[in-house]
């Protein structure tokens, strides 16, 4: 999609202390549930993985990103977030200091809305590496013998999304996840050019590898932010969110305890209705954020 029609899709008018609260919020998250979660589950997942989903989807993200990191694609996936959180401490500096305390769409340039598209695709990818987690715990479980542990751990919509949408992830990875310095002059580079609907002539004249300096226009409205393009009450999704994302930390440590104790033949029942509180606690949080998201697509 390109930064016209990302532009088009803004709200009028966005306050910069939305988005600094935005990028507070996502930076705390990375930090505190996001990194922990993949740094646990290289211990889990990071030796190898032996369902045929869990290899299709190393398969795919082997393809599609970039100069990947050698080792496990857990590993990699953890240093390209880790690359992310940095970035948007440069992001914070740039909004402090180049942002008008009212953000009018009329006058955006294309250099705020990559600003904002980074933003954007960073929290994505942050709440999709959490899922695919859970989903390669659970297919890792299947493999060792866990009768129909797929289907009740988790539904058939959330398995495709996961299955569906890494290309997504992989191409916010190679955006969010390259060195700071090198992100940090790709920014600088882009041209304070307005993107407002009489602005095509304009753009053309730079050029793809200026306009879309960080390779996005190919992400759709799923990886967008509802808090910059729906009327929405804010603090309500962003609660949403930040509990999900949590109770998703939580889940994925009860799915290394169980793989932990599957491999050594020794069975919880009380781990596993743990795991079904926790699971249905993020069902109904899924519920909520899902019909934020259907309203971008």
């Amino acid at each position: 999609m390109s930064f016209l029609k990302f532009a088009a899709s803004l709200l009028p008018r966005i306050g910069r202390d939305r988005i600094e609260e935005d990028l507070g919020l996502l930076l705390n998250e990375l930090n505190t549930v996001t990194i922990p979660a993949l740094k646990l589950a290289q211990d889990s997942l990071g030796k190898g993985l032996k369902s045929k989903e869990g290899q299709a989807i190393e398969k795919q993200y082997r393809a599609y990103i970039r100069n990947p990191e050698k080792g496990s694609m857990v590993d990699s996936v953890r240093i390209r977030l880790e690359a992310s959180a940095k970035l948007l401490g440069v992001l914070q500096g740039h909004v402090e200091k180049g942002f008008e305390k009212e953000l009018f769409i009329a006058g955006l340039t294309l250099r705020k809305a990559t600003v904002l598209r980074l933003i954007e695709v960073t929290s994505f990818a942050s709440l999709y590496a959490l899922r695919m987690m859970n989903y390669l715990y659970i297919m890792e479980a299947n493999v060792n013998g866990a009768e129909h542990y797929v289907t009740d751990n988790m539904s058939p919509g959330e398995i495709k999304r996961i299955k569906g949408h890494v290309f997504e992830f992989c191409t916010a990875l190679n955006a969010v996840g390259q060195p700071t310095d090198k992100a940090q002059k790709t920014l600088d580079s882009i041209p304070e050019v307005l993107v407002g609907p009489n602005a095509q002539a304009a753009l053309s004249a730079f050029g793809s590898n200026t306009t879309d300096a960080f390779l996005l226009g190919t992400l759709s409205g799923f990886t967008y932010n509802p808090i910059y393009h729906i009327g929405l009450i804010v603090g309500e999704y962003q609660s949403s969110r930040a509990k999900q994302a949590r109770e998703l930390r939580s889940m994925l440590e009860l799915r290394a305890l169980y793989l932990e104790r599957q491999k050594t033949n020794n069975p919880d029942a009380g781990l596993d209705q743990e795991i079904s509180v926790v699971r249905g606690r993020i069902d109904r949080l899924s519920e909520s954020l899902r019909k934020f998201e259907e309203n971008l697509e």
